[in-house]
């Protein structure tokens, strides 16, 4: 395979995100920046709660269901849409018409993944750097029993606590952006952004199909929706660094599906200038 073949595919920049991601799994080790705990700050009194989500099902759904949607949508452009030209993609002039669906399906692919490794990267930089206090931190610092009158106490580090497990203690310290909504965001949203842009290729060759597609794109937005709100509801984070996890996700899979389109499109372009020098030299 050419240098070229896979700078197309986007693999120098996952190669690159993947680092990062490596990087930043190397730093979660290390302890984050202690923010006051104010004891009377009923913001952080909130019971524990099971997670409705894990971060690893989200992961899970995004790699498994997202090859899916590229097959399938790539699929759709090249028969229903009939566009012809992208057979020529990429390289070789006489590529397959499933050889094309799966390379352009696997360059999104690497578009997705690689959105949601960046922006998990920067979102565990924020946690260390920031180390905002988790809405159920109290019960992570004293134990389940709230206080029974005001306290003006301030807890200036985690020895303070009475509780005795410290990872317990540092995970409740790392609240901002939060991972899960950033993860949801950076799947949901590219696939979003890509079902919407099928439907964009195919509305004057099968407009009901592009009607189709727009009513669907609103199920990968309301994934990433929901997995935020999921972030609330169980007093794992306050809301605004659900919001920043959902800014996050959106920046980077906006970013990474522009980037794999202009990709993808330098090859398409590139693939007809050579049919159409090879068709003239015949």
């Amino acid at each position: 395979m050419r240098l070229q073949s896979l700078h197309s595919l986007g693999l120098p920049f996952l190669l690159f995100a993947i680092l990062l991601e490596v990087t930043a799994w190397r730093l979660s080790r290390i302890d984050p920046h202690i923010e006051l705990f104010f004891l009377n700050d009923t913001s952080l009194w909130y019971t524990r709660l099971p997670e409705t989500v894990h971060r690893w099902q989200i992961i899970a759904a995004g790699l498994t269901i997202s090859p899916l949607i590229f097959l399938i949508g790539e699929y759709m452009l090249l028969k229903l849409g009939k566009m012809e030209q992208r057979r020529n993609e990429p390289g070789s002039l006489a590529a397959s018409f499933w050889n094309s669906v799966l390379w352009r399906a696997l360059a999104h692919f690497v578009g997705t993944t690689t959105a949601f490794l960046l922006a998990a990267f920067f979102a565990e930089c924020g946690k260390l750097s920031v180390g905002m206090l988790r809405p159920d931190f109290y019960y992570r610092c004293m134990g389940s029993s709230l206080p029974s009158s005001f306290q003006s106490e301030v807890f200036t580090s985690n020895s303070q606590c009475s509780q005795s497990d410290i990872e317990f203690i540092l995970n409740g310290r790392k609240s901002f952006p939060s991972e899960h909504a950033c993860a949801g965001a950076s799947f949901g949203w590219y696939l979003t952004l890509y079902i919407v842009w099928n439907s964009w290729c195919l509305m004057e060759s099968r407009p009901f199909v592009s009607e189709f597609l727009r009513m669907f794109s609103i199920v990968p937005f309301t994934f990433a929706l929901w997995v935020g709100v999921t972030r609330i509801t169980d007093h794992r984070q306050h809301h605004t660094a659900v919001v920043a996890g959902w800014l996050l996700g959106l920046l980077f899979a906006t970013l990474l599906f522009i980037t794999t389109n202009l990709r993808l499109d330098q090859v398409k372009n590139r693939g007809n200038k050579d049919y159409s020098a090879l068709t003239t030299f015949s």
